[in-house]
């Protein structure tokens, strides 16, 4: 996001790249830890895939090592999931959703969002007491163990869900969700390369597009 362009908005997890930026992050970390606020990270690289070399730390000395081993970003981490029962194991679980979104034009941005979406499912009981524990955080699993993937249609997946929190409403949810892809398209557009996506008649774009939810303090 623009730095430069005031406040980020609220769905945009606090960012930094840790090969241009580590002393405004180490700043920023210090403030926190000075404020009594939770300081959970998830440092990933950007030029790898697949949960190679990601972790959660809330150590600084830690992260500043991490950086030794390739480019990475740290964002913060999401220590308010919402969370989902897994019936197979009992435990409530962290979950994302895979988005595909299609993007014909840009300038005005115009995108097509495909009205299903692909669940995927942690392993362990949600807690932050052990940050190294990837079945806790991460959500990934389809390169390893198949044994561990829980598969779900997306309308039993809404169902149970609006199950467990009466109060949440999916219409509302996905209303918002539509709302967070498309200012992420308009941001990413609205520069011209190499900051930003450019504009070309003959072009056309897939992406995947993955979202978490997490309760606000409002």
């Amino acid at each position: 996001m623009d730095q430069n362009a005031g406040k980020s908005p609220a769905w945009f997890q606090t960012c930094f790249n840790l090969n241009t930026e580590l002393p405004q992050f180490v700043s920023y970390y210090l403030r926190r830890k000075a404020s009594g606020l939770d300081n959970t990270w998830i440092i990933k690289p950007w030029n790898l895939a697949r949960g190679l070399d990601m972790h959660v730390s809330n150590d600084l000395r830690q992260i500043i090592r991490l950086t030794e081993s390739g480019p990475k970003i740290a964002c913060k981490y999401i220590e308010r999931p919402v969370l989902f029962h897994r019936s197979d194991s009992g435990c409530m679980v962290k979950f994302d959703l895979r988005y595909i979104v299609f993007l014909n034009q840009v300038r005005p941005v115009q995108a097509f969002l495909y009205k299903n979406f692909w669940i995927r499912f942690a392993i362990n009981q949600f807690s932050l007491d052990n940050l190294d524990d990837i079945d806790t955080h991460f959500t990934v699993f389809n390169y390893g163990n198949e044994d561990k993937i829980l598969q779900m249609e997306c309308a039993d997946f809404i169902k149970r869900l609006q199950e467990t929190y009466p109060s949440i409403k999916w219409c509302d949810v996905q209303s918002k969700i539509n709302n967070v892809l498309k200012s992420a398209l308009e941001a990413a557009c609205s520069y011209d390369p190499p900051r930003g996506v450019a504009k070309n008649v003959q072009s056309r774009a897939m992406y995947g597009a993955d979202v978490m939810l997490q309760w606000s303090d409002s």
